[in-house]
């Protein structure tokens, strides 16, 4: 589109009344979805960051005093909950409702730009219905919530620009402040940084604008990027932790994401072509029950398993992890590819559905760029799934006649509408009628959450509230539920410490010493292994813990100090510790 052609698009219709009432409607919808699973259990993620938001508000240093590998940013919203409503599940679980809600906004306000107010309001709609699906961890607390809020705001503002040049500083400003705030909650948000300065800074450019609008255009950019990373920089600076943020976030979360991915491609190309490799002594992989296979990966495996995963998780999420991604959003990731392809093969047909087919496409990147495909990531299709979507159904709306609605309605249409239909009656089947507990055991493989919390409300009950615990694996949830601290900052047990710990990396090596340097200091009365412990917690287990609830895997379970359990048993009898039912091998109790 030209220049002159987009400042002669016709102003964007008044808002009416029976908008606001709709949108308010729909408001209320996602509060009700999302009331449903008010007293479903924390994941390990969502009980990471509330654990560290947590240490933060009480003073401790970030990377410092408690270790987590994301931005500072990302730590910032559940730090907000818990200062309002304390360190609780419900606190936790209420947060993503202003966020969602801001995420409506802007889907309503940038579908509005594609065409009449009821094609943007069936996109709103969509959006409701769509963000609670717990296949993709919707309905939870997961960091792609805030992100989404933050990037489809910047989704509405950039396709304004792209609409209505010449385009105003402070507005790029804010654009690069929305995607760089994104950016500080999870790196790979700078995908769309460069999206932005493609489409609203160098098309223009070669459009016509001129270079010194185009500098001018990228600076404002550029300011509005910086400066969220400017605030963190200082927040740390401050701090005293400026080296430990640029190790942590910088060196070594891109170093736990390589060996995320490689292991899952690993255990991938196992799981799919066991019959084609012979057996190897090296690139080990660990199983369920201890066992270990392995699996030598040539050249051209590692590249056929990449290809094969990218196609097969694009389209159905993980396939190691227990649940399927979108029953509820598959129906309309399908209409929002159909209208992406009609986007790229005629742009000029609805003004702006490029930039929004564009956004989708970059959006499909930041969820491949990790490897992981975990299915939270695919959160951040919902947003722009549902406006282009609700684009192409309501495209229906767009002939005034009933009549010659029906006549132009196209077989595609047709099945794009009952689609649309299904989504609602997906959600109502599958999930409205499930408890809190059933939703997240049936559809995010959460047996272990469920378990994790009954395992902490006991230890709770039995121990002094002062009581120190470690956890040496990815159970976090047991610090809220339990509400004791840890003793060193490595609460967390991530896929780079639990793939080296038997073995030597530079990384890791510090990260063992600092935790047994600390264990040795502190004596915690509590110790979770759910992972395989390294050489030096093993000997530290054997000579002073008892083992009160162990699990079928090789020194996994939980741990209590010798004397503490001693004394809990003078005082309060056997029946408070939390056994002698075996745990499953991945920490789930069976009832």
């Amino acid at each position: 589109m030209s220049v002159a052609a987009a400042a002669a698009l016709p102003p964007e219709a008044p808002v009416r009344r029976w908008e606001r009432l709709a949108l308010l409607v729909l408001a209320l919808v996602v509060v009700l979805l999302r009331v449903h699973t008010l007293r479903e259990p924390l994941d390990c993620d969502e009980a990471a960051y509330g654990y560290v938001a947590y240490r933060l508000l009480r003073g401790d240093r970030l990377y410092v005093d408690v270790f987590e590998n994301k931005p500072p940013m990302a730590y910032l919203p559940y730090a907000a909950a818990i200062a309002i409503g304390g360190y609780t599940e419900r606190a936790i679980r209420w947060l993503p409702v202003p966020f969602c809600l801001v995420t409506l906004w802007a889907v309503w306000r940038a579908a509005r730009l594609l065409g009449p107010p009821p094609i943007a309001m069936l996109a709103a709609a969509l959006y409701a219905v769509l963000q609670a699906d717990p296949h993709v961890f919707g309905n939870g607390a997961n960091l792609e919530i805030y992100m989404n809020a933050l990037l489809t705001c910047a989704l509405w503002l950039g396709l304004r620009a792209w609409l209505k040049r010449p385009l105003s500083g402070p507005l790029l400003v804010t654009i690069g402040a929305l995607l760089g705030a994104a950016a500080g909650i999870k790196q790979v948000a700078g995908l769309y940084a460069g999206y932005a300065m493609l489409t609203l800074v160098v098309l223009p450019v070669l459009r016509g604008a001129g270079w010194k609008a185009g500098l001018q255009g990228l600076g404002a950019l550029c300011v509005g990027l910086v400066m969220p990373w400017l605030a963190m920089a200082g927040y740390c600076f401050f701090k005293g932790e400026i080296d430990a943020f640029w190790h942590a976030v910088f060196v070594y979360a891109p170093e736990v994401a390589r060996e995320a991915s490689a292991s899952l491609y690993r255990t991938y190309a196992h799981a799919y072509w066991l019959s084609s490799f012979p057996s190897s002594a090296s690139d080990g992989l660990s199983w369920p029950g201890s066992m270990v296979v392995q699996v030598p990966l040539g050249s051209a495996t590692r590249i056929n398993a990449r290809l094969l995963v990218l196609a097969q998780w694009l389209l159905l999420g993980n396939p190691m992890a227990n649940a399927w991604w979108g029953t509820v959003i598959w129906p309309v990731l399908l209409l929002a590819i159909r209208q992406a392809l009609r986007a790229a093969v005629a742009p000029h047909r609805i003004p702006g559905s490029a930039f929004v087919a564009g956004w989708f496409a970059v959006t499909v990147a930041a969820i491949a760029w990790p490897g992981l495909f975990w299915q939270h990531y695919y959160m951040l299709l919902v947003p722009v799934v549902a406006v282009l979507a609700g684009r192409l159904v309501g495209e229906l709306w767009l002939v005034p006649d009933p009549w010659r609605r029906l006549r132009r309605a196209t077989a595609d249409r047709w099945i794009a509408a009952a689609l649309v239909l299904a989504v609602p009656a997906l959600q109502a089947w599958r999930y409205a009628p499930l408890s809190p507990e059933a939703v997240t055991i049936q559809y995010k493989g959460g047996l272990q959450w469920v378990a994790l919390r009954n395992l902490g409300y006991k230890l709770r009950k039995a121990f002094d509230p002062n009581t120190k615990l470690f956890v040496w694996g990815w159970q976090s949830p047991l610090h809220l539920y339990t509400g004791f601290d840890s003793v060193t900052p490595y609460f967390f047990t991530d896929p780079l410490m639990q793939a080296y710990v038997d073995r030597s990396h530079p990384l890791v090596n510090e990260r063992k010493q600092r935790i047994i340097t600390d264990l040795m200091a502190h004596r915690p009365g509590l110790i979770f292994v759910g992972e395989r412990p390294f050489r030096e917690l093993q000997r530290l287990l054997g000579n002073e813990y008892l083992p009160v609830n162990r699990l079928p895997l090789q020194e996994r379970g939980l741990y209590v100090r010798i004397d503490l359990a001693i004394q809990v048993l003078r005082q309060r009898g056997p029946a408070v510790l939390p056994g002698p039912r075996p745990l499953s091998p991945w920490g789930m109790e069976r009832e």
